[in-house]
């Protein structure tokens, strides 16, 4: 369920792309901390929430403690705010794939 966007866990109208690339934000994260950044992508999550009111530095200050410090000195900015553009909650705030693969992260 934490793959699901939240147009389609609210039942709404989606389209491919944006849903593709909320879950492969997702999944990104899950690579980089080895956990999900959140159960789902709902306003019952206290972590979703975080990201729906443009609080990513409450939302990375939580994960960051998460792992080691050595760990966690390595993670950009750049990738950061790759991820959090990749899990926005409006399907037209998300970046497209082309803009994924431009991203200064790549």
């Amino acid at each position: 369920k934490n793959y699901m966007a939240p147009e389609i866990i609210y039942g709404q109208y989606y389209q491919g792309c944006p849903v593709d690339i909320f879950a492969m934000g997702v999944l990104l994260f899950e690579l980089v901390f080895s956990h999900d950044p959140f159960v789902a992508a709902c306003n019952q999550d206290k972590y979703f929430q975080m990201i729906v009111y443009n609080r990513s530095d409450l939302f990375w200050g939580k994960h960051l403690l998460s792992i080691p410090k050595s760990q966690s000195s390595q993670i950009s900015d750049s990738l950061k705010s790759l991820i959090i553009s990749m899990l926005q909650y409006m399907p037209n705030h998300r970046p497209s794939a082309s803009e994924v693969l431009g991203h200064p992260c790549f």
